[in-house]
């Protein structure tokens, strides 16, 4: 029933819509069109003129159910402990459980996306866990590098190195770069599945656009925010009050696409 009503919801087929008013509360109509809209825009149905709204289209909409509710545990595909701060803060309707806890192992990021890197991660957690689970992949993207270090950002000088060794890679990779061709952007893809044969995860991606200063500023953050100027701000990520850099940064964007989604998913 509610399948109809989401397609029929969103349409303004005049007939069908007078069927719809009848067979289903206005409450119900409104709710659907609210989910259709939020599923829409996360990509994860086509986008189709109203015109197009067809009986048939109405009995062939995919149905978007969680069975779980805000008071149910999510697990986190990370033991970063700065993700994990960050996330919690702008999911605080659902409690976040690194899957550390659950005494689970790092996935092997096998993809060349950070998409696929995202998948895996959420996937292998979800299994292990048997909970719905949120990973993400996000990295830094230098233009002057063409595109490094991209999927490889967290060990960009190896594997085992830490924040301070990748930084001073990158840094010395862009020594002589002129600072009008330093641009760079982090990029963060967040990807929820409620069980690990989620046939369609919810994916959101976000991204922050800035400069590679020419040496490391600032002691807040982690990774490469000493060394990511925001123009806006006119200081390193790093410098950056945590309210601030939520609301301006990558993962940020994401978490707060991937809580639309995952609201319109309830």
């Amino acid at each position: 029933e509610h399948r109809c009503a989401t397609s029929v919801a969103v349409g303004r087929n005049k007939t069908l819509l007078a069927l719809a008013s009848k067979a289903f509360p206005a409450s119900v109509l409104s709710n659907c069109r609210k989910r259709h809209h939020a599923l829409r825009l996360g990509g994860l149905i086509p986008v189709v003129n109203d015109s197009e709204i067809s009986t048939s289209l109405i009995f062939n909409t995919p149905t978007f159910y969680m069975t779980f509710s805000t008071s149910q545990n999510i697990v986190l595909a990370s033991g970063n402990l700065g993700k994990i701060k960050e996330i919690q803060a702008i999911l605080e309707d659902y409690p976040i459980v690194a899957q550390s806890a659950f005494n689970i192992t790092e996935a092997e990021e096998t993809g060349s996306t950070f998409v696929e890197n995202a998948i895996i991660k959420a996937r292998h957690a979800a299994f292990h866990s048997k909970l719905p689970a949120i990973a993400d992949d996000s990295g830094i993207v230098v233009d002057a590098l063409k595109g490094a270090p991209g999927v490889i950002s967290a060990r960009y000088a190896g594997v085992g190195a830490n924040d301070q060794d990748n930084v001073q890679k990158l840094l010395v990779a862009l020594e002589g770069v002129p600072e009008d061709q330093r641009t760079a952007r982090f990029i963060c893809v967040m990807v929820f599945m409620e069980h690990a044969d989620d046939p369609t995860p919810l994916i959101a991606q976000g991204v922050w656009e800035g400069l590679i200063t020419t040496q490391a500023v600032g002691s807040q953050g982690f990774g490469y925010d000493p060394v990511f100027w925001v123009p806006s701000e006119q200081c390193t990520s790093a410098e950056l009050p945590a309210t601030v850099k939520n609301a301006l940064s990558h993962r940020g964007q994401a978490l707060r696409h991937l809580s639309n989604l995952i609201q319109a998913r309830k």
